[in-house]
C-alpha cells in the first residue's frame, strides 16, 4: 500500500502546476484503481479522456473503472458535467440497482 501512497503523492506533485500535464493525470488515474477507489479514479479517466480522446490509455481506464464499479457494487453510474461560476465540475451519479 505504501507504494500506491507514493506513486498518488509523485502524481499529484506533478499535476501541482499543470493540472493538465498527460502523465499525471493517468499516473494518478492508475494510482487510484490501484488503490481500489474506482469512482474516483475514473473521473481522472475522463478528464485525460476529454483532453486527449485519441489515447487509447484514457478510454481502457474508463472501461475499467466502470467494470470495477459494477462488479463491486453492482450498479449503473454515469458522469454528469455541470457549471458553477463558469467552471465546469464533474460528478458521479449513482444509482445502486442491487446489494451485495
Amino acid at each position: 500500500m505504501r507504494d500506491c501512497d507514493n506513486a498518488l503523492r509523485d502524481a499529484e506533485a506533478s499535476l501541482y502546476e499543470d493540472k493538465s500535464f498527460l502523465k499525471g493525470l493517468y499516473q494518478k488515474a492508475e494510482a487510484l484503481y490501484t488503490m481500489g477507489d474506482f469512482e474516483f479514479d475514473l473521473v481522472f479517466y475522463h478528464r485525460g479522456h476529454k483532453q486527449w480522446p485519441e489515447l487509447q490509455e484514457f478510454r481502457l481506464g474508463i472501461q475499467k473503472a466502470q467494470e470495477a464499479i459494477d462488479n463491486s457494487v453492482g450498479c449503473k453510474y454515469w458522469v454528469k458535467n455541470i457549471f458553477v461560476e463558469d467552471q465546469q465540475i464533474e460528478y458521479l451519479i449513482v444509482l445502486i440497482t442491487q446489494f451485495l
